[in-house]
């Protein structure tokens, strides 16, 4: 007879004592006691919505390494990786949220209140991953808005809505 996941879902026990160490009926494998579970159990664990997501979201070790060139500071004002993928996941949302249409980085950034530099470097992160493309018109070509001060800035849209070219 083996163990399924039904029977986990039952509450059925999933470990059983097994000479000097446990075993776990769902994958066959054995642990030591007192341990927290198979090496299977424990590298599929159900992870939470937002645990996924961040993970999903790497985000670059130093996006902006070539500008400071390695300068002590700078390397010391770099936000902690899980810091920058929670940044990341506001803005796409934010991204999402702006639908087909998009928009450019600096009209989603700056209302969440993230500072031009922040902001700019997690959409950078976002672009490099692929989740956040150019938007197109409809001749494919990019499409491009203006920033506050001026400037031409790519309109960009979150990857659930790029459309092939």
């Amino acid at each position: 007879m083996s163990y399924t996941l039904a029977d986990q879902l039952e509450g059925k026990p999933m470990f059983a004592p097994y000479g000097n160490s446990m075993m776990c009926l769902l994958h066959e494998s054995t642990f030591a006691k007192g341990g927290k579970g198979c090496y299977y159990c424990l590298k599929n664990k159900p992870q939470s919505p937002e645990e996924k997501f961040d993970r999903e979201f790497r985000p670059h070790t130093d996006i902006t390494a070539g500008k400071h060139r390695g300068n002590g500071h700078s390397a010391a004002a770099n936000p902690p990786d899980s810091a920058k993928a929670h940044d990341m996941r506001k803005i796409y949302e934010a991204f999402c949220a702006a639908g087909s249409g998009g928009s450019i980085a600096e009209d989603i950034y700056l209302p969440l209140g993230f500072l031009p530099q922040t902001g700019s470097a997690r959409c950078s992160d976002l672009k490099r991953q692929g989740k956040l493309v150019p938007a197109l018109d409809a001749y494919g070509k990019r499409r491009s808005g203006t920033t506050k001060t001026g400037s031409s800035a790519a309109i960009l849209v979150a990857d659930i809505f790029a459309t092939a070219g």
